[in-house]
């Protein structure tokens, strides 16, 4: 098992890199750096997907997924006076984007609204929609933005990494977190065959989910006994569960009624020495409900870190790596 202090800095490591849906590089490249040594088989599929087989057996596969991108922005024209303008890729909350750091190709940019006294009164105290916001990238001139950046080009966040006592604030720690936690469990030593896949796009409706999961490396979905998808789940939407409490794991995601089959093998596998909270509903989409219905049909369950404010708790983070090499 992993010791917290390298836990967290391959979490803050994990942060600091773009992965904004449809450009999850930085991460997707990471990723595989640390897993191919420990896998018998490490593809990048044609959507972007990072799949990964290791056998233990000639027996069924256990299925983990867990999603590499992030929410963040992309240039949609440049200004005569060499502003950004800019479209929200995934959920960003409007409301808290001005004054925000940026990066875009490498250059840091904030996100700027009007000067409050060019602001007409009434207009003062509502939320500012994106396309009244630009990026500051310090340019002149559009001649000068364009020399750096063309309408298409991503920007992530620019949030720094802290640690407030047994809790990881950053960018993206509760995607990265999970992503962490499927690294952790392949480098282990494995009792059963994983298929592991970490998935792109899961902000922009979970395309990477919708493919046939194992197709890349040979993996054919009727050879999966069930899918355990690692997500992160809003405690601040979600009053049944919290922080620092253990992992979360829900029985209905959206539309989509988690296999009762595959929580029972949970709840076994937690027994009395993992910290477990049941969620009756999670209302956000995940890619269980795209992974279920692949082919005839997939077992699929979910894992979930609570996260409050963008914060995750090293507990939960730790429980969960638990829970997988127990349940792999």
């Amino acid at each position: 098992m992993i010791n917290v202090q390298d836990l967290i800095n391959d979490i803050k490591t994990m942060s600091g890199l773009c992965g904004v849906s449809g450009y999850e590089d930085e991460v997707r490249d990471y990723i595989v750096s640390e897993i191919a040594p420990y896998c018998d088989e490490v593809t990048v599929d044609n959507i972007g997907n990072v799949v990964a087989k290791k056998t233990a057996d000639d027996g069924e596969y256990i299925m983990l997924s867990a999603p590499m991108d992030e929410s963040g922005l992309i240039v949609t024209d440049i200004d005569p006076s060499g502003y950004l303008k800019f479209d929200t890729v995934g959920r960003v909350d409007t409301r808290a984007l001005a004054s925000r750091y940026v990066k875009v190709n490498g250059l840091t940019g904030v996100v700027s609204r009007k000067a409050i006294h060019l602001i007409p009164r009434e207009e003062r105290g509502k939320a500012v929609a994106a396309k009244k916001l630009m990026i500051d990238i310090g340019a002149s001139s559009k001649e000068e933005a364009e020399k750096y950046v063309r309408p298409g080009d991503y920007c992530s966040f620019d949030t720094d990494f802290l640690r407030l006592n047994n809790k990881l604030c950053g960018k993206a720690v509760g995607g990265r977190s999970c992503c962490k936690a499927l690294i952790e469990t392949l480098k282990s030593e494995n009792k059963r065959n994983i298929l592991a896949v970490f998935s792109v796009q899961n902000e922009i409706g979970g395309r990477g989910a919708k493919v046939e999961p194992g197709a890349a490396v040979g993996v054919d979905a009727e050879d999966i006994e069930y899918a355990l998808v690692l997500d992160f789940y809003d405690a601040g939407k979600n009053a049944e569960i919290e922080c620092g409490k253990g992992v979360a794991v829900p029985r209905m995601i959206s539309e989509t009624v988690v296999d009762g089959v595959v929580i029972n093998k949970i709840k076994e596998a937690f027994a009395a020495d993992i910290s477990m909270q049941e969620i009756s509903h999670v209302k956000e989409h995940s890619a269980a409900e795209h992974i279920g219905v692949v082919k005839s049909g997939i077992l699929t369950a979910a894992l979930g870190i609570p996260v409050y404010g963008g914060a995750a708790d090293v507990s939960d983070i730790m429980e969960l790596i638990k829970a997988l090499n127990k349940l792999a």
